[in-house]
């Protein structure tokens, strides 16, 4: 019986401090989104998607769909367009190469990497651009430009606003969800 009684024990201590690790490892990625990368990346993200802004309800798409290499990179109202349709293909871990549906290109900070640059469009090539994907939590996203510490930001709510890249900012004009779809035009 007493046997018992201090194995129950230990397996008790045991639950309590691998809850604890849980909830400081959660707040603690939160915080850091450069850490999440471990506890997700075994999480493939596969298929086409628009990439919808979580403050604005709004997608990521090349400015009027225009096809052109170093078109502006906007912030546009969803549609089910291939336009706004991103593929994503993985490269390993968190990181991707997205294309998109209708230009067949990819995007790119349009000058020297440093907080507040746009993106544009650029052909999708072995030198393109990878992006990480970072869950923050239930599939919302924040995605860095891989070996920065610079993160696809909003810069307005507005239509064909830019989209630019930031330091992490804790906000919903970082965080981005993804819309599955499979558009016909």
């Amino acid at each position: 019986m007493k046997k018992f009684i201090i194995i129950t024990f230990i397996i008790l201590i045991g639950i309590i401090s691998c809850a604890k690790n849980n909830n400081q490892s959660e707040i603690y990625n939160y915080n850091k989104p450069s850490e999440i990368i471990e506890n997700f990346s075994n999480e493939v993200i596969t298929g086409s998607f628009a990439i919808r802004n979580i403050e604005t309800g709004k997608n990521i798409r090349p400015y009027n769909a225009n096809t052109s290499d170093e078109n502006k990179i906007i912030l546009y109202p969803h549609n089910e367009w291939k336009c706004l349709t991103w593929q994503f293909n993985h490269i390993g871990g968190t990181t991707y190469y997205l294309q998109n549906l209708y230009t067949q290109k990819t995007f790119e900070p349009m000058s020297t990497v440093e907080t507040g640059v746009a993106l544009w469009q650029k052909p999708l090539n072995n030198y393109s651009p990878q992006w990480e994907f970072l869950d923050q939590q239930n599939s919302i996203y924040v995605i860095r430009l891989k070996n920065t510490e610079l993160y696809i930001t909003i810069s307005s709510n507005k239509n064909d606003s830019s989209i630019i890249l930031m330091p992490f900012q804790n906000s919903k004009s970082q965080q981005w969800e993804l819309v599955e779809q499979y558009p016909i035009f």
